[in-house]
């Protein structure tokens, strides 16, 4: 199944997000005052750069790819955070990732568009070690 949902020209989550702070539930941390997603088709792969100013002012990016085949990955981009990257295209309007530093997963992210490709909706939840699952909610704008 998700070979039949190739990054590339006319993929839906490829384009310029803005976040809607106002939508954001955040379980861990505040929400950004401000953030901008862009994701880009690279070949097989989806590159993601993320742009935000934190809730204390502070500004900050990161860049990571991932090929949307469900396989782990090596992450190159940020191995000091992560070492794999698994990125799984569930249906044309799901995307999700995880993240794994020495075998143990650090967090998963399931990005979800609006029937209308506007809206992009991001859950992301980590587990604790006391095993408590935290998540939060950001919602985007397209642009």
């Amino acid at each position: 199944m998700t070979d039949s949902y190739p990054a590339g020209n006319g993929d839906p989550f490829c384009g310029t997000w803005q976040l809607d702070p106002a939508e954001c539930q955040y379980e861990m941390g505040a929400p950004p005052r401000s953030a901008t997603y862009r994701i880009e088709a690279e070949g097989q792969a989806l590159k993601m750069t993320i742009d935000w100013v934190s809730a204390d002012g502070q500004s900050a990016t990161i860049v990571y790819r991932g090929i949307p085949d469900g396989h782990e990955h090596p992450s190159l981009d940020n191995p000091d955070v992560a070492d794999t990257l698994i990125m799984k295209r569930l249906d044309p309007s799901t995307l999700d990732t995880i993240s794994s530093k020495s075998g143990q997963v650090l967090g998963h992210a399931r990005r979800t568009l609006s029937p209308d490709g506007r809206t992009m909706k991001i859950v992301q939840s980590t587990t604790t070690d006391e095993g408590i699952v935290l998540r939060n909610t950001s919602v985007y704008i397209k642009r």
